[in-house]
């Protein structure tokens, strides 16, 4: 025959109660801190496309889709490994900016926005499945962002 004290037992209830309501507690302090916002500086991510796509060993294809943020997107950077990308056609700059009719630079873009389909042929791509291809976006309200990282 088993005997239990009353007492023994509305302890471990006392307990997890407490524990209970700690919890609850918490997850409401944390709840509070995202809505009230505590998390208010992060931006928003630019909503624009690109691909590349290897030609030959040596030439890879780059083009620029367009996208919802298409209009605030000033100049896009390419790099292969680290080095300004090259072309054979022009439509890259001396330091790897495709830009769309005008003068910009990094430090200073243009505000005529790409069109959609602009193309380059990478020239200085010549490590086939090595090659890490990075395009970075430079828009009007001076946000930098990475449009696409691929290796090809």
């Amino acid at each position: 025959m088993t005997f239990t004290n009353a007492r023994e037992e509305a302890v471990s209830e006392v307990v997890a109660t407490i524990l209970l309501v700690m919890v609850t507690v918490v997850l409401a302090a944390v709840i509070a801190a995202s809505v009230l916002g505590l998390v208010s500086h992060l931006q928003k991510t630019k909503v624009v496309a690109a691909t590349a796509h290897r030609t030959s060993d040596s030439n890879v294809t780059v083009i620029y889709y367009g996208g919802q943020d298409a209009g605030s997107l000033d100049v896009i950077q390419w790099t292969v490994d680290s080095a300004y990308a090259s072309d054979s056609g022009n439509t890259l700059n001396a330091t790897g900016y495709m830009q769309n009719g005008g003068t910009g630079s990094a430090t200073n873009p243009t505000s005529v926005p790409l069109n959609t389909g602009t193309q380059a042929q990478i020239t200085n791509a010549g490590n086939p499945g090595h090659n890490h291809i990075l395009a970075t976006g430079v828009f009007s309200d001076g946000t930098l962002q990475v449009i696409l990282d691929i290796t090809v």
